[in-house]
């Protein structure tokens, strides 16, 4: 649901989701600034943000998250700022050294979940011009 999150606070918002059921659920109630782009196939999730123009912002909270990240360098503006969700988990730590050797620092919230009775861990992965200001 964070698509509708960020719906509500920025100007537009483009969800790619693999789940045709869980696309057609945030389609359902996404105000118009939000587009939902349905790919099941990972080399279609993963080439998707290519057919955009280049990002202030990228949330990485979906399948193939690595990847997906990776994919996301080519499509930041100069000024883009990665958020990612559930950063902690063992699967995603190989992934930060090469962000950082692409400029990025990190800054790692850890805290209670809005959904969960454990914590979690998000990151703001950004360069030092960035559109947060940081």
């Amino acid at each position: 649901m964070s698509s509708l999150w960020y719906a509500q606070r920025v100007a537009e918002v483009v969800s790619v989701e693999h789940d045709p059921h869980w696309a057609t659920l945030v389609r359902a109630v996404a105000p118009e600034n939000c587009q939902v782009v349905l790919a099941t196939e990972d080399h279609d999730y993963l080439d998707t943000i290519s057919g955009f123009e280049a990002f202030d912002l990228v949330v990485i909270d979906g399948v193939r998250r690595t990847e997906a990240a990776i994919a996301a360098l080519g499509n930041l503006t100069a000024a883009g700022v990665m958020i990612w969700d559930n950063s902690d988990w063992a699967e995603f730590l190989d992934v930060f050294p090469t962000l950082q050797e692409h400029g990025f620092k990190r800054i790692a919230f850890s805290g209670m979940g809005p959904v969960n009775r454990y914590g979690w861990e998000t990151s703001v992965l950004y360069r030092d011009e960035n559109c947060l200001s940081i």
